[in-house]
């Protein structure tokens, strides 16, 4: 991705270029989790960026399941 973007820099010889952004989710609402972004440009049609997201943790996950396991003992 470095790549497509020096590419466009050193093209059309300039440090600015038109780009198109598009995003999705895995599930449709408020309920999902990961999604993913990527950034293109506009001029040679090459991914400049993607970025893959979640806001999925697995340590907040695992102190509910203990405050879980601990409210059920006493």
């Amino acid at each position: 991705m470095c790549n497509a973007a020096k590419e466009v820099a050193e093209t059309f010889n300039r440090d600015e270029c038109v780009v198109f952004v598009d995003g999705t989710w895995q599930h449709r609402g408020h309920t999902s989790l990961n999604g993913c972004v990527a950034v293109l440009s506009i001029d040679t049609g090459k991914v400049l960026d993607l970025e893959v997201m979640s806001s999925y943790c697995p340590t907040c996950r695992k102190l509910q399941n203990c405050i879980r396991m601990l409210n059920m003992l006493l």
